[in-house]
Parts: structure tokens; C-alpha cells; sequence
């Protein structure tokens, strides 16, 4: 392939990349109440549980759409994922050399085909551990340290 087609094939999965990110935000729009609700709970229980005000404060007149834009995008982006490691793959996997069976290990395009599942596995699981284990803990010390009372109980 000559520089000029490489460059052609880069600009496909880039405008197939970004077509998939923009509809997975528009999708992501109608739970991204939902999800930031899942996202702030462990902070929200936390904050129960220490005696805290369990509210946000928003600092900025556009804050709290930006809030509601960055879910929608940021779990966009993870909706996406996949399909945008497929393209970047797609670009790669021209230049990446066939083992053909010369070699005991398995290489080149079958390797990254029999490593593919297993990867999404740990990701998926591990994307699940954080929100379940991870975060709750980690919010815990925000209860503790009076870090939301600092001006709604002296007014």
C-alpha cells in the first residue's frame, strides 16, 4: 500500500470511530440520570451514614449540565470502546505479519483473535468491581472528614 492509501484507510476508521462515539452519546442521553445516580451513590451513602447533607453543590451557573455531558460522554467513550479498538485494529492488523503455522506460538492476526475474549472479560469484570467494591470504600473517608459541611450548616 502506498502512504497516500495507508492515509485513506486511517481517515475511514477515524470517521467510523467517531460516528460510533457520537451515537453512543445520543444513546447514552436517555440513563445519564440514572448513571450518574450509580456513579454518586457511594458518596451520597457515605455521606448519610456520617451525618453530612447528602447534596451536591454546584459552583458555576453551568455546572450541573456539564455533570449530565460528561456522564453522557465519558460512558459514550465505554459504550464505543469496543467497536473503536476494532477499527484501530482493522488500521493495524494490515502491518502485523502472519506466523502461518512456522512458529508454536500463536501469532498475528489468530493471536489477537484468541486474546480478544478473555481481555473483554477483564475489562467488563473489572469495570464492575470498581463501581461495587472499589468506590464504596473509597467514598467512606469523605463522610468522615466533615468535607460537605463547610457552609450549608452555618447558614
Amino acid at each position: 500500500m502506498t502512504l497516500g492509501e495507508h492515509l485513506e484507510e486511517l481517515r475511514g476508521c477515524v470517521l467510523r470511530s467517531l460516528a460510533a462515539l457520537v451515537l453512543a452519546c445520543l444513546v447514552m442521553i436517555w440513563p445519564a440520570k440514572y448513571l450518574l445516580e450509580v456513579i454518586a451513590r457511594p458518596v451520597v451513602l457515605a455521606l448519610r451514614r456520617h451525618g453530612q447533607p447528602d447534596s451536591f453543590l454546584a459552583t458555576g451557573p453551568v455546572e450541573s449540565i456539564l455533570v449530565y455531558i460528561k456522564v453522557v460522554v465519558i460512558f459514550g467513550l465505554i459504550a464505543a470502546s469496543p467497536y473503536i479498538l476494532y477499527q484501530l485494529w482493522n488500521f493495524v492488523a494490515v502491518g502485523v505479519p502472519h506466523c502461518a503455522g512456522q512458529c508454536g506460538a500463536v501469532s498475528g492476526r489468530r493471536g489477537v483473535h484468541v486474546c480478544i475474549r478473555p481481555v473483554g472479560e477483564s475489562e467488563l469484570s473489572g469495570r464492575f468491581q470498581r463501581v461495587v467494591a472499589v468506590a464504596p470504600a473509597a467514598a467512606q473517608p469523605l463522610g468522615a472528614s466533615g468535607v460537605a459541611d463547610t457552609g450549608a450548616a452555618a447558614a
